[in-house]
């Protein structure tokens, strides 16, 4: 659900740690953590917060089920906007 690896560009392109994101937005640090690395989903609770956090829309931070987190669907294709 959410976009790790978006997340973790978002955090460092304002310069922040991931401490610190977790401070600003609520999230638990371990939790944010295994988000970023792509080990964990996130709950919807946590997206909104890290939006709100980021400046950005939640739909900036998170991709549908079946959509890898590149923009590409798990079988490699692109997606047709």
């Amino acid at each position: 659900m959410i976009d790790g690896r978006t997340v973790a560009a978002l955090r460092t392109g304002r310069g922040w740690t991931i401490r610190e994101l977790s401070e600003r937005s609520g999230v638990e640090y371990t939790a944010l953590s295994r988000i970023e690395r792509g080990q964990r989903l996130g709950t919807w609770k946590q997206a909104n917060a890290l939006a709100k956090t980021l400046g950005v829309r939640l739909a900036d931070i998170t991709v549908q089920p079946g959509e890898a987190p590149t923009g590409r669907t798990e079988h490699g294709n692109a997606r047709v906007a």
